[in-house]
């Protein structure tokens, strides 16, 4: 993405090796990957059969390069996806790269791809947590049916942790740290100074 700026500025959107070397060995880093060749952002919860190993194919050369640039640096990564095919890509490359499976819509259904692909966390989105003042609200989606699944309490059972994604005030960071989740992703990085 060399063509496109940062906030309209002259300055480029940095490389994965760019942005590594930028960030201290000591800061763990959560790597997203994304849909390669598209911008368009797509949940692949569904993927079965050839589907899912067309997926493969299609993210094989990007893991194997995005894993070259990785190796290269001492922090501690997690590679997290939506996509199976990508979370799938990567256990094959490098089985001992840990992997965070991101959460969109079916908590089942996610459960069932973190634990056939051993994933060390589960990404949800903040309003699939249980116990939080923000569980089943229409923030991502309109209609949102997480049945009746503790998210937390079933991926701490089984040794996962747990990131949700993404916040914007203080306030959802507290409440969310009192229902157990390990970690959160935010959209301000000074969110959690005070």
């Amino acid at each position: 993405m060399r063509n496109a700026n940062v906030l309209g500025t002259e300055e480029t959107i940095p490389l994965l090796s760019e942005a590594l070397e930028a960030i201290p060995n000591h800061v763990g880093v959560n790597i997203e990957f994304k849909n390669p060749g598209s911008a368009a952002a797509q949940s692949s919860t569904n993927l079965e059969g050839d589907e899912l190993k067309a997926g493969k194919e299609r993210w094989r050369s990007f893991t194997e390069d995005a894993l070259d640039i990785i190796a290269d640096h001492d922090n501690e990564i997690l590679v997290s996806s939506f996509y199976e095919a990508a979370i799938a890509t990567v256990r094959e490359v490098n089985p001992d790269m840990p992997v965070g499976y991101l959460l969109w819509d079916d908590i089942e259904r996610a459960l069932d791809i973190v634990r056939e692909y051993d994933c060390e966390a589960v990404n949800p989105p903040y309003n699939m947590v249980k116990g939080s003042p923000f569980f089943d609200d229409p923030y991502y989606l309109d209609d949102p049916n997480f049945a009746d699944i503790d998210l937390v309490q079933a991926a701490h059972d089984e040794g996962r942790e747990v990131n949700v994604y993404t916040l914007d005030t203080w306030y959802q960071a507290e409440q969310l740290a009192e229902a157990g989740v390990d970690g959160v992703i935010v959209n301000y990085p000074n969110l959690l100074r005070e």
